[in-house]
């Protein structure tokens, strides 16, 4: 890890804004430093004094286990007990871990780093301005706020979709409803006068076809991770009606772990989240086994597409199904009846993407 006394500063002051909630005293925070320098894994740990050390850094070698081995740690302790307990924490690191590890102290704003001996304090600066600018929401004051910024609404902001609107989004065909809910959540993305309104649409198709559950997962991810669509899912979540908010805080879920947003968040929407839901139980396993999302994007991309099609598949065999069937049987003077007419359907009109309503 780069030593120099203004990036050792730079790093501390960015450590509330980089978890999503300020560090309390009986915390300890672990950074693990990639060798490009610039992808760092953080752990927040509340400390245990009733539990050793060594045991403390296996469990820190375990999370780490699930990532690319780290070329540096740095161990931050805080408060009048930060100092000791960075010390040891670091000791046993060492002895698990080849990387290299350096204890950091902070205390009243000033930090001190062990090397070979504890260096003179130096201020830790206040980067608030320039990391609100750069696009950093202001840190929650513990995890648990920061977990109770993801729950739901105390009023839901919309009802269920109305049956007519459902029957009619049932009548497209997959790919069609795929499209409007990409088109959907992109203008649920952008906000906009009728923000709640599409919000019910998206809430529908997101909770009634897993298929399309899958490709709006996965539009989060297109091109890269798009944070306004994942911001997105987690606002229709927390205004959706009681009914909708299991399957729901599911997809948010999903999304803010695949996004890499901060922990605490993920874990909030999970304790809202389906409980039997194949999804949920695999971001909670990927989550104790500190598993990188990243590995796992174009996993969810392409069985978004592959489920897509199979459902395309299975849609357009039963359509041909249904027109051998339209044809009718044979009369007794063997002249075959006309074509069965299908129920009629609202019309919809189209957009880009996709249908729309």
């Amino acid at each position: 890890m780069d030593t120099s006394r203004d990036q050792i500063g730079d790093y501390l002051a960015k450590i509330p804004f980089t978890v999503g909630h300020e560090i309390a005293d009986e915390q300890v925070v672990v950074g693990a430093v990639q060798a490009n320098r610039q992808d760092i894994v953080h752990i927040v740990l509340d400390w245990d004094d009733t539990v050793h050390a060594q045991r403390i850094a296996d469990q820190v070698t375990r999370i780490l286990a699930g990532t690319e081995p780290p070329a540096s740690l740095i161990v931050v302790g805080f408060g009048p007990h930060g100092r000791a307990r960075a010390g040891t924490l670091a000791d046993g690191l060492r002895a698990t871990m080849p990387s290299l590890v350096m204890p950091v102290h902070v205390h009243d704003g000033v930090w001190r780093a062990l090397e070979g001996k504890w260096t003179h304090g130096q201020p830790v600066p206040d980067l608030t301005a320039e990391l609100v600018v750069a696009g950093f929401p202001i840190p929650a004051g513990s995890p648990a706020d920061l977990e109770a910024s993801v729950a739901p609404l105390r009023v839901p902001a919309f009802d269920p979709l109305d049956d007519q609107t459902a029957d009619r989004l049932a009548a497209l065909a997959p790919r069609q409803r795929a499209g409007l809910a990409q088109d959907v959540l992109e203008r649920v993305a952008d906000g906009g006068p009728d923000e709640i309104g599409q919000m019910r649409v998206l809430a529908h198709l997101a909770t009634t076809d897993l298929v399309i559950r899958d490709v709006i997962l996965a539009y989060t991810l297109d091109g890269g991770v798009r944070h306004d669509r994942v911001e997105a899912l987690v606002r229709t979540f927390r205004a959706a009606p009681a009914r909708q908010q299991p399957l729901l805080a599911t997809l948010a879920a999903a999304a803010t772990y695949f996004a890499c947003w901060h922990t605490p968040k993920t874990v909030g929407l999970l304790r809202h989240a389906d409980p039997i839901a194949r999804l949920t139980h695999l971001v909670q396993s990927a989550l104790e086994s500190n598993f990188d999302p990243r590995q796992a994007h174009d996993t969810v991309r392409d069985g978004a597409v592959e489920g897509l099609q199979r459902q395309e598949q299975e849609h357009d065999a039963r359509r041909a199904a249904a027109d051998d069937l339209s044809t009718g049987p044979v009369n007794d003077s063997g002249v075959r009846a006309g074509p069965v007419q299908p129920p009629a359907h609202p019309r919809v009109g189209t957009y880009q993407n996709g249908p729309s309503l």
